[in-house]
């Protein structure tokens, strides 16, 4: 059976329909769902959720008064930017578009888990552009008949090039506008437990400085098949 706008609704875990309770609350698919149903504790799964976003309000609090040196720019300020540029660009267009929706259908939060995925890709794909680059380097000094640089240290040189990068002050910003984009996406979010991107793309990239190891325990041994926390995940 077809998974239904009726199905997507739903807050528990009955599934009248094909998706085996995965897109109940949400019809979200950024990546791949097992087609081994898992049984779900909704519940419990609920539970556990509830005490993650609680953990990140009192983080946040924290963070936005005395923010860890590791975190510098997580304030309400840079969540309120995001708030303002992204969600109210989102609203904008949909709406100038007769677009009719409600806070309960996920549409704010399914942007902005969107945009979260989309941004740690492109962070990624920066980090592992080295075998590109000697590729790149190599190819094209062999191409133009310049003095040619031995491979290996063509890879040193590259990844030396990649880490500067990632220090330099546009990157930290970057990621600071990352993780206000998972943040406000979790916090704009309806019901968390019921939308597989925003536990997927910006809960679980959330490291051991927000969430206990108890909690991540927890959603790990809870989350549907599919929902599952990345174990090297950890905030960026």
């Amino acid at each position: 059976m077809a998974h239904t706008s009726r199905c997507s609704n739903a807050r528990t875990d009955r599934c009248n329909c094909s998706c085996n309770g995965t897109l109940h609350g949400g019809s979200t698919s950024l990546a791949p769902i097992s087609s081994t149903p898992r049984v779900v504790n909704w519940t419990s799964f609920s539970a556990v959720m509830s005490r993650a976003k609680t953990a990140l309000e009192s983080w946040l609090a924290t963070a936005a008064v005395s923010p860890p040196d590791s975190v510098p720019a997580v304030t309400e300020q840079t969540i309120g930017m995001i708030s303002d540029a992204v969600a109210g660009a989102v609203v904008d267009a949909l709406e100038r578009n007769g677009y009719q929706w409600t806070n309960a259908d996920h549409v704010i939060c399914d942007f902005l888990a969107a945009a979260a995925r989309a941004m740690q890709e492109v962070q990624d794909q920066l980090e592992q552009a080295v075998a590109h680059m000697v590729s790149a380097i190599l190819t094209a000094r062999q191409r133009e008949h310049r003095s040619a640089i031995p491979e290996p240290l063509a890879a040193v040189a590259a990844q030396a090039a990649v880490n500067a990068l990632m220090k330099l002050s546009a990157i930290r910003q970057f990621d600071d506008l990352l993780r206000a984009t998972r943040i406000l996406a979790i916090m704009t979010c309806p019901a968390p437990e019921h939308h597989r991107a925003v536990v997927l793309y910006c809960i679980s990239p959330l490291g051991k400085e927000i969430l206990s190891d108890a909690i991540r325990k927890e959603l790990t041994d809870s989350l549907p098949r599919g929902w599952t926390i990345p174990r090297s995940a950890s905030i960026t």
